[in-house]
């Protein structure tokens, strides 16, 4: 066994004399290739079609892992409509929190109008209140998940050890061990979206209470 259950799943190691013994043959009968970079596999494959001139069975790792690969455009569809439904549910959540506060501070609001704050002060002052929300939220969140996140690129979880052998005997070409991936984009982008999001959910809230008349405002219980 070689330890990776890439190999030891799909394969006996023998001595090479009883391969030739029991194959009749000193040729290959398999053999694999490993490009630079595997988006150039399906040149690589036309090249080596047009080399053989049709008497190779080429297959691309592409074709080895399609059922794979529809598994994981189904996974990431999914989770793509989870994080849409997560972002609908923080920005209703600060809409609410910013309009309950326009409308417990509406004694305030008043007061502020009535000094000589301009409507578009107003505006300003529940916008950046918003915005200071998702700003917070957006940065908690990203710390937690890059840390999670640098973490498994330093520590790999191995799937050898988690599941035994039940990957490799599926025949499914993995690794052994799994890394995460870290980068300061994955980790930037999401907390720009929070905060545009949250920016966003603002402008109704925000826009109600830069309407309030100072005097009805003051008189408010």
């Amino acid at each position: 066994k070689t330890g990776n259950m890439m190999f030891d799943g799909r394969g006996l190691f023998v001595p090479q004399g009883l391969i030739e013994s029991l194959l009749q043959t000193k040729s290959p009968t398999h053999v694999s290739m490993l490009l630079p970079k595997r988006d150039r596999s399906a040149e690589a494959k036309t090249e080596l079609a047009r080399i053989s001139k049709g008497t190779l069975q080429i297959i691309d790792w592409v074709d080895d892992s399609r059922d794979m690969l529809e598994m994981q455009r189904v996974r990431r569809t999914a989770l793509n409509i989870l994080v849409g439904m997560l972002f609908l549910m923080s920005s209703m959540a600060i809409a609410n929190t910013v309009l309950m506060a326009a409308h417990e501070r509406v004694r305030e609001v008043g007061t502020l109008r009535a000094m000589g704050l301009s409507q578009s002060g107003v505006l300003r002052l529940f916008l950046l209140e918003g915005c200071m929300l998702g700003t917070v939220a957006g940065a908690i969140g990203a710390c937690l998940g890059g840390g999670f996140a640098w973490y498994l690129s330093q520590n790999p979880m191995d799937l050898q050890a988690m599941s035994g052998d039940k990957i490799a005997e599926g025949g499914i070409q993995i690794s052994s061990y799994l890394y995460g991936s870290f980068s300061l984009e994955l980790v930037i982008t999401p907390l720009l979206i929070s905060i545009a999001v949250a920016l966003v959910a603002s402008v109704y809230p925000a826009r109600v209470a830069s309407l309030m008349e100072p005097a009805d405002a003051v008189r408010a219980d």
